[in-house]
């Protein structure tokens, strides 16, 4: 990236690739562009918990795959710079990002990060993990292995790691044998971009049926592995 000035495309491609880290399940403690003077490139920098040198060279693989996953964008491993959390560069560059949080990336108006002499850096904002719970019920309905479910949805959940199809619960009523569950429930966590809050949910339903029918197919998963040839029945709902 040797643009004298970084835009916002190039800004915007260095989000899609937090983003698909995130899904990979790379954790980026904090991550910045930075120019450290007139005759340099911009350079990403990203912060990741544990590098040392054995490390290092097998994490540029996966966040190079990264790279690839996102498609067409401004970004090349030739701008990407790999730092461990705790080095002094990372550790001020998350006090300035903390220090006014924002949901957009935030200009450095400092020289130093750490032992990094920069003219310019811009700081993305901390990425916390978001989960859409729901809750899905399964009752009898008296026939052979017949169940009607309902679904509700339930919170969104910030800074929670678990996801997918996360419990299961079911019971019969009193006197009858074990085996002779009458009722079950399984809830779900569903991973959605961390940037969605409930008023995306008001303004785009549509958005929240496509959720909802991705967390029904977990559920139904882990409700059928319980319950195998199981016919499940809906009636009309709205979550």
């Amino acid at each position: 990236m040797d643009t004298e000035i970084l835009v916002d495309t190039t800004i915007e491609d260095g989000q899609r690739l937090l983003d698909q880290l995130a899904r990979d399940d790379l954790d980026v403690t904090v991550a910045f562009w930075a120019k450290r003077g007139e005759d340099y490139p911009w350079e990403l920098y990203l912060a990741v918990p544990g590098l040392n040198a054995a490390r290092s060279s097998g994490l540029y693989g996966p966040v190079y795959g990264a790279v690839d996953k996102i498609g067409e964008s401004g970004l090349s491993i030739s701008d990407i710079r790999l730092i461990d959390a705790d080095d002094p560069i990372a550790l001020d560059a998350i006090k300035a990002r903390d220090r006014h949080p924002s949901r957009s990336p935030t200009k450095f108006r400092g020289k130093r990060l750490g032992t990094l002499r920069v003219t310019e850096a811009l700081i993305y904002p901390a990425l916390k993990t978001l989960r859409l719970s729901f809750s899905f019920f399964y009752a009898s309905r008296g026939e052979p292995n017949v169940w009607r479910s309902t679904c509700r949805r339930g919170e969104l959940l910030r800074d929670v790691k678990s996801k997918g199809a996360v419990a299961y619960s079911s019971g019969h009523w009193e006197g009858e044998k074990e085996g002779e569950e009458n009722h079950a429930s399984v809830f779900v966590l569903l991973e959605i971009d961390p940037r969605l809050d409930d008023a995306d949910f008001r303004d785009e339903p549509r958005i929240l049926r496509e959720f909802t029918e991705q967390a029904r197919v977990l559920a139904d998963e882990m409700f059928m592995a319980r319950h195998p040839g199981a016919v499940i029945e809906r009636p009309d709902e709205t979550p």
